[in-house]
Formats: structure tokens, C-alpha cells, sequence
């Protein structure tokens, strides 16, 4: 099949979708976005994780994760572990990390519970995802005993590396952040096996980085760990995470900036934040937007918040090591925000925290024109597929300008820039896998598919 065939399955899913769900218009700036409601009526959905398999996974507060297909826009539980999560205040099950690209493609889960005695904790779980039964199965229990609260939970993952990245809170114990016998109030760094990787900074611990309140934003993009921080009345910050870092709470609140502040910095090697914020904002999810669709949020972190129901955008340096601009969007459009998500389309989509508690996907349908895409303009084949050793790309008419090759867990492998109509990839240098094909025309049009990359 071609790609110009399969343009018209995906004109038909998008036709479909625009009747079959809620659409409404907004504007950022001068960008006009559609956006489209594609879950309902939740259970506090909490974190969301784009896959390039055109899936969106969610989980539910009260214990519950779900794949979104955006293909045909259908809602599949995966599973239902709410029996054992405590789902009180802010706890319950909130976040997750997918890791597709392995043999057996697994799914790691971070949720709050109560031990016999009736204290809380924390604990992170893998569970093998299993794709042809669409089910999530157990798999094993990596890290358990992290102090936890109903509020003050952290409870961010992210994977890099090959390693799970943990934020925890100070579960209300503010003495907990500095304590480095404690797990509270860290980045605490695992393989993907449950043990301690050899180089993090403290021999045999799994503490990454400490003094922290509350993060519950972590991502990583631009070689950096940005994460989004909770502070108490003043002061929620945006950190980039570094091994063996001190992040200064309780005795810093934001930037070193008062006098005692000043000599704990000095004496303690407190790393500063890149940006504060007094009034709180009430920090919460975050994502990197790299995307020319919205050109007013690319090259930004977004930031989701809960405090007067916005989305702000960060807009970066050039060294992506700073924040240049703030600016707010969606004021109290889709109410309280609790994540953000993007992908590598220029789409973004958004958790609420309010009722009716809803998944939103917002893009540019402007930036991608769907009729230009049918056109026999833009036909491409491309052979063999699976491909073993090389990968033939043939445009009909247009020249291609840009080919690039991401694998199942969105990392780009491949970025080539031509100025022809067929070219041959080397796939050899690649792993076996299920791969996303992205391919930009000289006029800025794009398409997609998948491709199987198969040394046999």
C-alpha cells in the first residue's frame, strides 16, 4: 500500500473523528488551533505519554491506566489496580513511564498506598505490556518504602538511558529533603531492573538529587532534566536536574536572595532554579514543544498549571539552559490543568483537574493541508518493508527535503536533509523494531508511516 493510500484511511479516521467527538476553535497568538476532547467524564487523569504508534496512554488517580488509539479515537482500559492504591487528597496512582522499544515492551508505574500499620508509602512498579491482548500484566516491584502523604507526593517518572528517573516529595515533612537517609523529598535514579546504577552519587543509594518540596513535572529534552516544582506560598520553581545536586529546601525557598538563604547556599552548593514564580502558579505537568505548527510555543517548555487553570509557555535560549519569556495561554478555558503532553507533529494535548476531568488534543489543521496531502503531488513508495539492510524512498513528483526516522519510544534515530525524489536508506545501523517514517516535503508539506526494520 502506499503512502497516498493510507492518507485516505487517515482522512477517513480524521473525518470520522471530527463528528464523533466534541470540536471547538481557539487561538494562541496569531495560530488559530482546533481542539478536540478525547476522553471524558475520568477519574482525575493524571499523566499523559504520546507513543508514535498514534497511541496516547493515560492514567486515572484512582488507580487506572488506559491507551487512547488515535487512529480511530476508542478508549482501552489496560488494567485496574485501584484495590491496592490509596487514593486520598493528592495520592493514588499519578505517574507512569513506557518503554516499547525492548523485547518484551514494559510499563512502569508509580502509585501511593497504606502498609498494616495505616502509614502511607509509595512504591514503583513494571508491568509487561502486552500489545495483542491490549492488557497491562504485572511484572515486579522496583522500589517500595518511599515516604509518601495524601498531598506533597511527587510521583513523576521518566525514563532515559535506559534508567527510571523518580520524583518524590517531602510527604509534609519538610526535614525529610535534606535528610539523605530519607527518600523523600529526591530524584531518585533506578535501572530499569529495580537495582542502583554504579554511578549515581551517593554508593548504593538511588537518591539522583535532593532539597526538593514537591516536583511534579519532570522531562527530558535538549540533554537536559527540566523539572517543575511546587513551592509553599511563594516561589514553585523550574529546575534542571544534576547528579548529586542540592535543590535547597526547606532552607531556600526559589532563589538564593536572602541573607540566611545566602549562607545555606554557600555552605550547602545550592543549585539555583531557572525561574520562580510569586504568586505560585501551582505547578504541575510539563513537556518540550519543538514544532513550527505553533510557531508561538516552539522551542518552549509548557507548563500545565492548576492555579487559575492556565498553560504557560517558556520560551528557551538558545543553550536551552534558561527561560527568556513567560507567557500564559488558555486562562480558564478547559479549567485546571494537571499535564501536558506533545509529539513530534506539532500536536499537544492536555489533562484537566476539573470537572468533567477530560483529555484534550490541540493542532494547527491549517499547518497540514489534508487535500494537498491526497494529491497524486505527493505520492511516495517506499520498499522493502520490513527492510532488512536498506530502505528505498521514491516521490512521485515532489522533491523531498527532509527524512526522519523515529523509534517506538519517539526518539529520533535518523535526521537526513536531501533535495531529491528517491533516495536509499542505510538501515542496517539500526535495531530490529517497529519504526515511525517522517517524511517533509520542499514545500513544508509532511507525511508519515510506519515502517519494520527486520535483520531476520
Amino acid at each position: 500500500m502506499t503512502i497516498n493510500q493510507k492518507m485516505y484511511y487517515i482522512l477517513f479516521a480524521i473525518l470520522l473523528f471530527t463528528f464523533s467527538k466534541s470540536k471547538a476553535q481557539i487561538t494562541i497568538g496569531n495560530t488559530s488551533l482546533d481542539t478536540s476532547t478525547l476522553a471524558n467524564h475520568l477519574n482525575t487523569p493524571w499523566d499523559l505519554i504520546y507513543t508514535p504508534d498514534s497511541s496516547l496512554f493515560f492514567t486515572e488517580r484512582i488507580g487506572k491506566v488506559s491507551r487512547i488509539d488515535l487512529i480511530n479515537n476508542q478508549t482501552h482500559l489496560l488494567i485496574d489496580i485501584s484495590p491496592k492504591v490509596e487514593a486520598i487528597g493528592e495520592s493514588g496512582l499519578l505517574g507512569m513511564a513506557i518503554n516499547l522499544n525492548m523485547a518484551v515492551p514494559r510499563i512502569y508505574l508509580v502509585y501511593t498506598y497504606k502498609d498494616s500499620n495505616n502509614t502511607f508509602f509509595e512504591k514503583v512498579e513494571s508491568y509487561i505490556y502486552d500489545s495483542n491482548q491490549d492488557t497491562l500484566l504485572f511484572d515486579n516491584k522496583l522500589i517500595d518504602s518511599i515516604p509518601a502523604n495524601t498531598y506533597h507526593t511527587g510521583a513523576r517518572l521518566v525514563l532515559h538511558n535506559n534508567q527510571l528517573y523518580i520524583s518524590t516529595g517531602d510527604a509534609g515533612n519538610t526535614s525529610l529533603s535534606q535528610d539523605l537517609n530519607s527518600l523523600a523529598g529526591k530524584i531518585l535514579r533506578i535501572n530499569l531492573n529495580g537495582s542502583i546504577p554504579n554511578d549515581n552519587p551517593i554508593n548504593g543509594s538511588p537518591i539522583y538529587s535532593w532539597g526538593h518540596r514537591n516536583p511534579q513535572g519532570l522531562y527530558f529534552a535538549n540533554n537536559f532534566m527540566y523539572s517543575s516544582e511546587h513551592g509553599p506560598t511563594t516561589d514553585d520553581e523550574i529546575n534542571i536536574i544534576t547528579k548529586g545536586e542540592n535543590y535547597g529546601w526547606p532552607n531556600v525557598h526559589g532563589f538564593c536572595d536572602l541573607a540566611n538563604e545566602i549562607t545555606f547556599c554557600n555552605d550547602s552548593n545550592v543549585t539555583e532554579p531557572i525561574y520562580a514564580w510569586t504568586p505560585t502558579v501551582a505547578t504541575a505537568g510539563i513537556s518540550y514543544y519543538e514544532h513550527s505548527a505553533i510557531p508561538e510555543w516552539n522551542e518552549s517548555i509548557l507548563l500545565a498549571t492548576l492555579k487559575d487553570s492556565r498553560l504557560i509557555s517558556l520560551k528557551l535560549n538558545s543553550a536551552k539552559d534558561s527561560i527568556v519569556t513567560h507567557s500564559e495561554y488558555l486562562i480558564n478555558t478547559f479549567g485546571r490543568l494537571r499535564d501536558v503532553e506533545t509529539n513530534s507533529w506539532g500536536e499537544v494535548f492536555i489533562a484537566t483537574n476539573s470537572t468533567p476531568h477530560r483529555i484534550i488534543k490541540l493542532h494547527n489543521a491549517n499547518f497540514t493541508s489534508i487535500n494537498e496531502i491526497n494529491s497524486h503531488k505527493y505520492e511516495v513508495k517506499y520498499w522493502p518493508n520490513p527492510a532488512n539492510e536498506k530502505l528505498k524512498i521514491k516521490s512521485s513528483n515532489s522533491k523531498i527535503n527532509n527524512i526522519q526516522l523515529y523509534n517506538i519510544d519517539g526518539k529520533e534515530v535518523l535526521n537526513k536533509t536531501t533535495a531529491t525524489k528517491n533516495l536509499e536508506l542505510n538501515t542496517s545501523v539500526f535495531n530490529s523494531g517497529l519504526y515511525i517514517l517522517k517524511i517533509t516535503f520542499d514545500d513544508k508539506i509532511q507525511i508519515i508511516n510506519k515502517v519494520v526494520i527486520d535483520h531476520y
